[in-house]
């Protein structure tokens, strides 16, 4: 951090870190095409909640996978746990990299 700071220093041309500005959050052109899918989902969601008739869905639509049947039932390779393997730990996709972390309350050092 500390390297990052004094390198924007550099950049700007700022001797003093207290003198570099506030950072501003700017959001890109994306950000209301973003807005506008959000408010899609939860309409959509909402929608679905509120349907007694709603279909089961499951995440393998994602996938390509039908999402009113479980990915285990349409593909050899799906399966359901729990928790990860220890052989699923040892090469985490992104997903299960979250598995890797302990939350900060879990290891008493919370403050």
């Amino acid at each position: 951090m500390h390297r990052q700071i004094a390198s924007l220093c550099k950049k700007l041309g700022i001797d003093d870190p207290l003198d570099l500005p506030s950072p501003r959050l700017t959001h890109s052109e994306l950000q209301p095409t973003l807005e506008r899918r959000a408010e899609e989902h939860a309409e959509r969601d909402l929608a679905r909640w509120l349907d007694d008739a709603r279909e089961e869905y499951h995440n393998g639509a994602l996938f390509g996978l039908d999402p009113t049947i479980a990915g285990d039932e349409q593909d050899s390779r799906w399966e359901v746990a729990i928790l990860p393997t220890k052989e699923y730990m040892a090469a985490p996709r992104l997903a299960g990299s979250a598995w890797k972390h302990t939350e900060r309350r879990h290891r008493g050092d919370a403050k």
